[in-house]
C-alpha cells in the first residue's frame, strides 16, 4: 500500500492491533492527521477507546464518557507530555494501558493509547460492587500485563507513531504545488495552529525576519500569516463539529482560539451560520457522538 493511498494510515493501525492483540486509540491533538484536502485520515472510532471493555456503561450511564474523557484526554495527556515517554496507567475502572506521546520536536501533536491488560495483582483489579457484574467479568477477560510486554509495546508504537507522521508529511508533499518555503509554512500552520503562536514564531522557525516572513507568506498564499491561522483554526473546528461531541467552547479551545464568543463570530463570517447551527445542519446522525475517550 502506497503512502499516495491515504487509507494506509488507519491500515497499518489495523495491522499492528491484529499483530499485537490490543486496541489502538488515537487523540489527535493537533488535528494533523488530515489529507490535503482537510479531510480526516482516521476515523471517527479511533478517537475513542474502542475495546469491548472500555464500551461497557457507554450507553446506558449518565457521565460515564465524561469520567473517560476526563481521565484520558487530560490527565494522561498531560502525563505523556511531562514524560515523552511511554507509560504504563491504570484508567478509572483499573485496567492497564500504554500512552504513548507522539512528538514532532517539542510538540505534543497525539497520543496512543495500546491496551488495554488486567493488572498482574488482584489488588489492582476493580473492587467488587464498585462495577457492574458485566464490567467486572470483562476485566477478567482481558489479558493479564507483562512488565517487558508493555515496554515493547511502547517502544513498538513510539516508532509506528513517528512512522505515521513521516508518512503524513510525505503526503502532503505529494500534493505540494511549489517549494519548500510553503512547505515549511504550511507544516508550521498545521503543527502549531492549536497554540498561542505568532509570526514572530513562524519567522524564527523560517530564519528570516518577521518582516520578510510577512511578505513571504502574504506572496505565497495571498493572505497575511493571521488570516492563514484563522483558516486552518476555522476549518478544524468544521472538521470537529461534524465529527465529534465536543461542546462548542471545548472546540474553541481545542483549535487554539480560547475566547468562545470571538470563536463564534469568526465561524459565523466564515461559514454563515454558528457553530451549533452548522452541527446540526451538516451531522450525520449519531456523528456527534465520536467524543474522545
Amino acid at each position: 500500500m502506497s503512502i499516495r493511498d491515504a487509507d494506509c494510515f488507519e491500515q497499518v493501525l489495523r495491522d499492528a492491533e491484529r499483530l499485537l492483540g490490543l486496541t489502538i486509540t488515537i487523540h489527535d491533538r493537533a488535528e494533523i492527521f488530515r489529507d490535503p484536502a482537510g479531510l480526516p485520515l482516521l476515523p471517527g472510532v479511533r478517537r475513542r477507546h474502542g475495546h469491548a471493555f472500555c464500551s461497557i456503561g457507554r450507553n446506558r450511564e449518565a457521565g460515564y464518557d465524561d469520567r473517560c474523557v476526563a481521565h484520558c484526554r487530560d490527565i494522561v495527556n498531560a502525563t505523556a507530555f511531562a514524560r515523552r515517554a511511554p507509560y504504563t496507567h491504570l484508567c478509572w475502572k483499573g485496567a492497564q494501558e500504554v500512552a504513548i506521546p507522539v512528538m514532532r520536536g517539542e510538540i505534543h501533536v497525539a497520543t496512543m493509547f495500546a491496551g488495554p491488560f488486567r493488572h498482574p495483582k488482584s489488588s489492582g483489579a476493580p473492587r467488587s460492587g464498585a462495577f457492574p457484574d458485566d464490567v467486572l467479568a470483562a476485566y477478567q477477560s482481558l489479558p493479564v500485563s507483562d512488565a517487558r510486554q508493555l515496554e515493547a509495546v511502547g517502544r513498538i508504537l513510539t516508532t509506528l507513531g513517528q512512522g505515521l507522521l513521516n508518512h503524513l508529511d510525505d503526503l502532503h508533499r505529494l500534493h505540494a504545488s511549489d517549494g519548500t518555503r510553503r512547505n515549511d509554512i504550511r507544516r508550521f500552520v498545521s503543527y502549531r495552529s492549536q497554540q498561542e503562536v505568532g509570526l514572530d514564531d513562524l519567522a524564527v522557525e523560517l530564519g528570516l525576519s518577521s518582516s520578510r516572513t510577512s511578505h513571504l507568506v502574504q506572496e505565497i498564499f495571498g493572505m497575511s500569516f493571521t488570516e492563514m491561522m484563522l483558516q486552518e483554526r476555522m476549518a478544524r473546528a468544521r472538521m470537529l463539529l461534524v465529527s465529534s461531541g465536543y461542546s462548542v467552547g471545548t472546540i474553541a479551545q481545542r483549535v487554539g482560539i480560547p475566547d468562545e464568543y470571538y470563536f463564534n463570530r469568526a465561524f459565523k463570517r466564515r461559514f454563515g451560520l454558528p457553530p451549533g447551527r452548522y452541527r446540526t445542519v451538516h451531522s450525520s446522525p449519531g456523528s456527534a457522538r465520536s467524543v474522545t475517550g
